[in-house]
Parts: structure tokens; C-alpha cells; sequence
């Protein structure tokens, strides 16, 4: 069975925009569409912003609304995070852009 999760609704992209997300990546088993009832949610996320204390607060807020919105486990990744180039490389061939933020010049 081929689980399926809802990314286009208002909510979530109020929820990506109130953490300046400016680009929301799915990869993984729903991306390539072998998920299961079972399947965590694999993303990977660009936010607007430079500060590391500020980015790490929305980070860990953004994990917590998003295990909330999708009720299933998160894999929630920075392309800076990510030290494994067979990782990157399986990120690369999967990922699908599911949302896409106002671009902002960020202090």
C-alpha cells in the first residue's frame, strides 16, 4: 500500500512561511513513491536565516509542527548537515520541491 501525505493546503504553507522556509524539499520513500503506512517523512529545508541560535530554534520548532501536521516520523534535514556524499547523491536523484518561499534578503 502506497501511503500518501498532503503538502497543498493553506496550513502548511503558513507553516513553512511563519519559519522562513524559502525551499522545502521530499525525498525518500514518499518521493519516489514506495511509501507505507509505516514510512517516516524524509525533508530536507532551506531557511532564511543567517543567526545559527535563531536557525536552530526554527529547525527544532519546524520538526515539532511538522510531525504534528503530517502525524508520522520526521527526517528533517539542512543541506548543510548532510557530510555523506552517497546521501547527497540518493537526496539529489529523489528529491521533489514541495514548497518554494518568497526569496528575502536576509540580515
Amino acid at each position: 500500500m502506497i501511503a500518501e501525505i498532503d503538502y497543498h493546503t493553506d496550513e502548511f504553507a503558513a507553516l513553512c512561511k511563519s519559519h522562513k522556509v524559502n525551499e522545502l524539499y521530499l525525498f525518500g520513500s514518499f518521493a519516489n513513491g514506495n511509501s507505507s503506512k509505516d514510512s517516516d517523512v524524509d525533508l530536507i529545508v532551506d531557511i532564511q536565516e543567517k543567526d545559527p541560535i535563531q536557525k536552530g530554534q526554527l529547525l527544532l520548532s519546524l520538526y515539532s509542527n511538522f510531525e504534528s501536521y503530517f502525524k508520522r516520523r520526521i527526517d528533517l534535514l539542512t543541506f548543510e548537515s548532510i557530510r555523506n556524499p552517497f546521501l547527497e547523491e540518493q537526496i539529489e536523484l529523489t528529491k521533489k520541491l514541495i514548497y518554494s518561499g518568497p526569496k528575502e534578503e536576509v540580515n
